[in-house]
């Protein structure tokens, strides 16, 4: 088998998208937009096993040819190696609806007019089915539920019933914890998910400020409970902190959120960044990387706050991993890419 370059999202990935759209990845590539599309429109019946499959190869051909489309030009995420040329899906971010109880000042969704416009419902539970029935996936797929606020789609806890009865064991729900849910609950209690929950803060008025709701109490419920649940898998709960520059990237917030972890049971947290920012200033920081610290120097300062907040959790006996966009400032800085995955 001959080596090329290609990714596991246009190989084996596929993405539920807002405004109808079905894509192969999730992944922003800074430089040509990213995202190439499966499915301009997408309402959960227009497409078969044969024609989903027919549509990935039209990418996954290109790449077996040495081509490489535009919107994927000079992605970190592309990697050289023997690539199989199975049909089967590995991994399905599930985020086609645009509905929240939370209005997140970085919130992509909730900022965007048409995307909450242009994003039509649909049945995806019965996509899921048909998925399962069908032999698009596998064993070890990875179901990851994004959104909007995935608690609010009506058949959530029927997807997730769904997903547990057929004894798939690899969940990612974000979540804003605003919501709980019993079905989540019993999901952690069985190790066959892991909740990320956005809680930003560890008090009332920031997190008013960066939500736009007055839910912090509800969601300290939430993580609470969560963390209770955690019989077969300790971090199976992951508190997440989503860096926003100017607002909750202080030091002392952060030693006051990990505080409040330990104190609910939490021992594995999240820190991620603010995607607006980092869309905003993607020149600003391959400017900033190279020039000295400084208080004006953000993009130095997010990256120190890596090791930070990593020093603090460990004095409390909690685990850090990183996700998402933080990714990028740290390999900005560092010049190496690194795997952007959630460690067990």
């Amino acid at each position: 088998m001959a080596k090329f370059k290609s990714c596991n999202c246009i190989e084996h990935e596929l993405v539920l998208d807002h405004m109808n759209a079905v894509r192969h990845c999730s992944n922003h590539n800074m430089e040509f937009g990213g995202r190439p599309i499966i499915y301009d429109y997408f309402d959960g019946t227009n497409f078969t096993k044969e024609d989903f499959f027919a549509k990935k190869w039209e990418l996954r051909k290109m790449f077996r040819e040495g081509k490489c489309p535009e919107t994927c030009t000079n992605c970190f995420h592309l990697a050289e190696k023997e690539w199989d040329d199975d049909n089967y899906i590995d991994f399905i971010l599930l985020t086609p609806w645009a509905e929240c109880n939370s209005q997140c000042i970085y919130c992509p969704v909730c900022t965007d007019v048409n995307v909450k416009n242009n994003t039509k419902k649909y049945d995806y539970y019965s996509v899921v089915k048909y998925m399962m029935e069908n032999d698009f996936l596998t064993k070890e797929t990875i179901f990851d539920f994004a959104g909007g606020e995935p608690t609010m789609y009506e058949r959530f806890d029927d997807i997730l019933e769904l997903i547990f009865e057929r004894g798939y064991k690899n969940v990612v729900i974000h979540t804003n914890g605003i919501k709980y849910s019993e079905t989540v609950a019993k999901l952690i209690h069985h190790g066959q998910c892991k909740v990320l929950i956005s809680s930003d803060s560890a008090n009332r008025e920031l997190y008013k400020k960066i939500k736009r709701v007055d839910e912090f109490d509800n969601v300290k419920e939430t993580l609470r409970k969560y963390a209770a649940a955690q019989d077969v898998k300790p971090n199976a709960l992951r508190a997440k902190y989503i860096l926003i520059p100017g607002v909750n990237d202080k030091e002392e917030y952060i030693v006051e959120w990990l505080d409040m972890c330990k104190e609910l049971g939490i021992i594995s947290v999240i820190l991620n960044l603010d995607f607006n920012w980092l869309i905003k200033n993607t020149d600003l920081a391959y400017k900033q990387k190279d020039m000295p610290r400084s208080p004006e120097n953000t993009t130095l300062k997010l990256y120190d706050l890596i090791d930070f907040t990593k020093n603090e959790a460990q004095k409390r006996g909690i685990v850090t991993s990183l996700y998402g966009e933080i990714f990028t400032v740290k390999t900005l800085v560092e010049g190496e890419v690194t795997l952007n995955v959630i460690d067990d």
